[in-house]
């Protein structure tokens, strides 16, 4: 494989098997080869089984008690990716997912950060990826920031 097509998308949640899969439709249309998932609304003890004959790899990171938050990164069955590790944040804001494509090193590292304390949030984050990546670092986000144009 040469080239990677990533995709990152904020699903405003995931429960209902029809939206699932209009959703994967569309980025298999696309090409998409690492999509970056965020607010799935996946709870941690009854996500839905991803059955897909596309995306047949997936990483989640969950809630434990509400439909809220949750990233998800999903890989195309053509990618040959072999993990290595993996970190998962206990409230469903982050995951990060290290692995073998051929002879390359990546990391994946998909974020949904709170509207509030987004600063807070940044400086714990990265700090934690920093320690756990390596090789090629791609990240999916929703930043939850609204951009800056400065002085008008």
């Amino acid at each position: 494989m040469s080239l990677l097509h990533f995709a990152s998308f904020n699903a405003n949640g995931l429960n209902v098997p029809s939206k699932r899969g209009q959703v994967l439709h569309y980025f298999r249309k696309k090409q998409t080869d690492v999509l970056f998932l965020q607010e799935t609304h996946f709870r941690r003890n009854s996500t839905p089984v991803m059955k897909n004959k596309y995306y047949r790899l997936w990483f989640n990171a969950c809630t434990p008690l509400k439909k809220a938050r949750g990233v998800s990164i999903a890989l195309h069955k053509r990618v040959d990716f072999q993990k290595t590790d993996i970190l998962v944040d206990p409230e469903g804001r982050y995951i990060f997912v290290k692995g073998y494509i051929g002879e390359n090193l990546y990391t994946f590292a998909n974020l949904y950060a709170p509207n509030e304390r987004q600063l807070t949030f940044f400086k714990n984050v990265f700090k934690i990826l920093n320690s756990f990546s390596e090789g090629c670092l791609i990240v999916g986000e929703d930043f939850n920031l609204a951009p800056e144009f400065g002085h008008l």
